[in-house]
């Protein structure tokens, strides 16, 4: 059956959604089965390498937007004094208000919600806070 959990505010909960990036990144429709299959440590070793590289549609327009921030920043295009456009100008604006309200995809925010799926903290990798 569907195991679909949520948490507070009908919310999938931090594990949950991480089986669902994982099976989508590794082509498997039934994610009780690839959860059945995996064990504690695999499970956790995934985790560790999308900490390292994370995939998805949220990687993907947050490396866009990058991108294009970048751009847009050095083109000299911009008025004096204008506020550096950031990568969430560039991206969905679900995406984008994650981002503003911390909620998107960056180091500290992983880490936590990695280590509510573990049950333990995760160091940060050389170079973040």
């Amino acid at each position: 059956g569907q195991r679909l959990l949520l948490g507070h505010g009908g919310k999938l909960e931090p594990r949950r959604r991480f089986l669902l990036r994982l099976a989508l990144a590794v082509g498997r429709p039934d994610v009780d089965a690839l959860e059945d299959e995996l064990t504690q440590a695999q499970l956790k070793e995934w985790a560790a390498f999308f900490r390292l590289e994370p995939w998805g549609a949220e990687a993907a327009f947050l490396r866009a937007g990058t991108i294009a921030a970048a751009v847009v920043n050095s083109s000299g295009s911009r008025r004096r004094g204008a506020k550096p456009m950031r990568p969430s100008d560039f991206m969905p604006k679900s995406m984008a208000t994650q981002e503003s309200r911390g909620t998107g995809l960056d180091s500290r925010r992983l880490r936590n919600e990695l280590w509510s799926v573990f049950g333990h903290r995760m160091k940060p990798a050389a170079g973040s806070r």
